[in-house]
C-alpha cells in the first residue's frame, strides 16, 4: 500500500472508519516488514489528513457508530503492547477531531467481548483451553515429586529439564518460527554502562524468548538451593535484559522451589509463586508470557473474576445468585440491546463481577437510582464511546442474575458474566 499517498482523497470519505483502517493498513504493512509500528510518523500522516480544510475534516467524522467486522477483528487480535502504541498515536493524530479517539477507546473496551460473542476466537479458544486444562490440574509436571529437590544432586541442569521445559512448552514457545526459543545467547560486548562506568554481565540466561521476532523476556535456571528473588542473581539477569543486544520488557528466574517474573520497570517481582503451586497463577503466567498474547504485566493485580471463580469449583449451570447491595462505576453499551456493568464482592478474596442486561432491565434499573445518575446515563449509552464511568458517584442496587454458558476471553483475562434477570432496590445490609 503507498502510504505517501493514503490521505490524498480522504475527503471524499464521510467515514472515521476509512481513516482507522488505514491505521491498520499500516500496522500490517510494518508487520510484513519487521518495522516498528512506531515509525508511523515518518509517513507524515498528520500532513495528510489536514492538508483539506477544517470544514472538510470534520465533515469526515459525521455519521451513525456501528461495529466494523475489520476492525473488531484487528483489535482483538492486537497484542496489549501495539495496542497502546496506537492509542498513544491516535490520541496525538485526532487531538482535534475527537469522535475518532472515542470511537478508538470504544473498540478497546467493548471489541473482545463483541467479537467473542459473533465470532468466537481460535487463538482465545486455545487460551481458554489451555488455562483450563491447567487451572483445573493440580500441576503441568505430572507425577514430579517434589520432595527430590531436597536432594543434592538435583542440580540446575535438572531443574530445566524435569521443570522449566515443560513450562517453556506449555506456554507456546519452540525452536523455530517467530516465537521461538535462543539457548544461552552470549553478548558481543558483556557490558552495561552505569552512569560514567561499565558494569560487566557475569552470566548469561539459560533462555532468551523471541515474540513476534524481537526478544520478548529471558529466563535462567538456578539450582534448588540459590536464592532468586533477592540477590546477585536478579541484578545480573537485568541487567541481561536491558542490555543493547537484547532489549527484553521481562526476565524471569526459576529454581525449581520457586518462579520469579519480574519487570524491568519494576524493584519488586510482578509475579513470585512455589512451583508446585503453579496451576493457581497458570491464568496470569500464560497470559503474559504467552508469544501470541503478551498481556500488560499490570493484569496481575485484577480482582480475580467470580463467574470462573464458581465454574472451577463445579457449580451448576443456570446456577442463581441473588444480590441485595451492590455497587458499580461503569456501564458500557456493548452492542444493541446488550449492556454489562461490574461490581466487586468484598470478601477475603475481592471478586470482580461481571453483569449483562438488556434493555428492559436497563429500564428497570434506570428507574431506581437517582434522577441524576439516570439521566446521565441513559445520555451517555446513547453517544460514543457508549460508556459512562461515574467518578464522584456510584450505582447501587440489588439484582437477581444467573451465571451464563460461556467463557469470555480476552488479551488479559477470562471470564464468565452473570445475565440480570431483574434489578431490586438497593437493600443496607447492617454490619
Amino acid at each position: 500500500m503507498d502510504f505517501e499517498n493514503a490521505f490524498e482523497d480522504i475527503h471524499e470519505y464521510e467515514d472515521e472508519y476509512y481513516i482507522l483502517n488505514i491505521l491498520f493498513d499500516f500496522i500490517s504493512h510494518c508487520k510484513s516488514t519487521k518495522s516498528n509500528v512506531t515509525n508511523i510518523s515518518e509517513f507524515k500522516i498528520e500532513e495528510k489528513i489536514f492538508a483539506h480544510n477544517e470544514d472538510e475534516a470534520d465533515s469526515i467524522m459525521q455519521g451513525t457508530f456501528y461495529f466494523d467486522d475489520f476492525l473488531v477483528k484487528e483489535v482483538a487480535h492486537m497484542s496489549m503492547h501495539d495496542r497502546k502504541i496506537m492509542t498513544e498515536y491516535i490520541e496525538k493524530l485526532f487531538i482535534n477531531i475527537p469522535d475518532v479517539i472515542s470511537t478508538w477507546h470504544y473498540y478497546l473496551n467493548n471489541c473482545d467481548k463483541y467479537y467473542s460473542l459473533n465470532y468466537g476466537d481460535k487463538l482465545h479458544e486455545d487460551c481458554s483451553k489451555q488455562i483450563s486444562i491447567f487451572s483445573q490440574s493440580n500441576s503441568i509436571f505430572g507425577n514430579f515429586d517434589f520432595e527430590i529437590l531436597k536432594d543434592p544432586d538435583f542440580k540446575e541442569d535438572s531443574v530445566r529439564e524435569e521443570l522449566i521445559l515443560p513450562i517453556i512448552k506449555s506456554l507456546g514457545y519452540s525452536l523455530k518460527g517467530d516465537s521461538r526459543i535462543i539457548r544461552s545467547k552470549s553478548l558481543i560486548h558483556p557490558y552495561v554502562a552505569i552512569g560514567s562506568k561499565r558494569k560487566k554481565i557475569s552470566i548469561v540466561p539459560d533462555y532468551l524468548f523471541i515474540a513476534e521476532n524481537k526478544p520478548y523476556w529471558v529466563l535462567d535456571a538456578k539450582s534448588p538451593t540459590e536464592n532468586i528473588v533477592k540477590s546477585k542473581h536478579v541484578e545480573q539477569a537485568y541487567s541481561y535484559a536491558i542490555h543493547p543486544e537484547v532489549r527484553a520488557e521481562l526476565f524471569a528466574l526459576c529454581n525449581g522451589k520457586e518462579f520469579s517474573l519480574h519487570s524491568i520497570k519494576k524493584f519488586e517481582p510482578i509475579l513470585h509463586f512455589k512451583l508446585r503451586d503453579i496451576a493457581e497463577h497458570w491464568d496470569t503466567l500464560f497470559r503474559v508470557l504467552n508469544p501470541n498474547i503478551k498481556a500488560n504485566p499490570e493484569m496481575v493485580s485484577y480482582h480475580p473474576d467470580y463467574g470462573l471463580h464458581l465454574f472451577r469449583l463445579g457449580v451448576d449451570k443456570g446456577l442463581k445468585i441473588i444480590l441485595m447491595a451492590a455497587h458499580s462505576r461503569d456501564i458500557t453499551r456493548v452492542q444493541d440491546g446488550l449492556y454489562t456493568m461490574t461490581s466487586v464482592l468484598p470478601g477475603e478474596v475481592n471478586y470482580i463481577l461481571s453483569l449483562d442486561f438488556n434493555d428492559v432491565q436497563l429500564k428497570k434499573l434506570l428507574s431506581i437510582i437517582p434522577e441524576k445518575l439516570s439521566i446521565i446515563i441513559n445520555d451517555s449509552l446513547r453517544m460514543q464511546p457508549y460508556r459512562v464511568i461515574l467518578k464522584n458517584d456510584e450505582l447501587m442496587f440489588g439484582a437477581v442474575a444467573t451465571i451464563k454458558d460461556e467463557i469470555i476471553n480476552n488479551a488479559e483475562e477470562s471470564f464468565i458474566p452473570f445475565e440480570v434477570q431483574e434489578f431490586k432496590e438497593y437493600t443496607n445490609i447492617p454490619l
